[in-house]
């Protein structure tokens, strides 16, 4: 089994940190690793609520991953997923990318659309 790797969120660093595996944890609930949840909204793609300054904020955990690993973000890019599926959130499964209006990216699709190793 791989050794999940932890870095900070950027802008929540000291707060929460993201794993290469598609966690996120907490650092003031002593490392709890947050309930992921599916957004209807997003396709059925998880979500968390990271809390800074008492206003809390809904971040889809694949951007999260992404920040936290593949700096920079490139403009205009999302998160895109990839054959694993919009709930595998972990580091091999996620790219930066632009997606058409209304394009969806299936598991034939998505080989061709991940960046050469």
């Amino acid at each position: 089994m791989a050794q999940e790797h932890w870095l900070p969120v950027p802008g929540y660093e000291g707060l929460y940190d993201a794993s290469d595996l598609g966690q996120v944890r907490s650092h003031w609930r002593a490392g709890r690793i947050l309930r992921q949840y599916p957004l209807k909204s997003a396709g059925g793609a998880m979500h968390v609520t990271l809390c800074q300054g008492g206003k809390p904020r809904l971040w889809p955990v694949a951007k999260i991953v992404l920040m936290a690993f593949r700096k920079p973000h490139p403009p205009g890019a999302q998160a895109l997923h990839g054959p694993g599926g919009i709930t595998d959130d972990s580091l091999a499964n996620l790219f930066w990318g632009r997606r058409r209006p209304y394009q969806k990216c299936t598991a034939r699709q998505a080989p061709s659309l991940l960046p050469a190793p």
